[in-house]
């Protein structure tokens, strides 16, 4: 909502488009970028924060199986429209997967989405990509 309301204050082209499909289209795949971080995130906190004899396996496998099945979509109905424009949905599909590579890179995404790694070796090369990417 921050996003929305922000991107309404400037002239240029906007991060998600003002009306019709093209907008609940972009904001779709926004969500399911959000549901790859969700699940991720949730990984993060019980790998993390619990002790190894409370994780819960197959909830954590669920939540894995989650993320694969989103990266699946985006590699078969999503690479066009990603490649196509660099707004919410390519922005929040990235940010994604860069988090994938940070916190999980056991997943091995890249082999079962080679589209998808190749739009985003290309997207993380940007200027803006690159100034805001984890530093070690």
């Amino acid at each position: 909502m921050i996003l929305d309301y922000l991107d309404q204050q400037h002239v240029g082209n906007p991060l998600i488009p003002r009306e019709g499909s093209a907008r609940w289209r972009r904001l779709t795949l926004a969500a399911l970028a959000d549901g790859i971080m969700d699940a991720s995130v949730t990984i993060r906190y019980e790998l993390a924060l619990r002790a190894p004899d409370k994780h819960w396996d197959q909830w954590l496998d669920a939540q894995r199986d989650k993320i694969r099945r989103a990266l699946a979509v985006l590699e078969a109905d999503a690479i066009a429209e990603l490649t196509s424009h660099f707004d919410i949905a390519a922005i929040s599909v990235a940010c994604a997967l860069g988090y994938l590579d940070l916190r999980h890179p056991d997943l091995d995404w890249r082999t079962a989405n080679p589209q998808l790694a190749a739009w985003y070796f290309e997207v993380s090369q940007r200027a803006s990509m690159l100034a805001t990417m984890q530093k070690f």
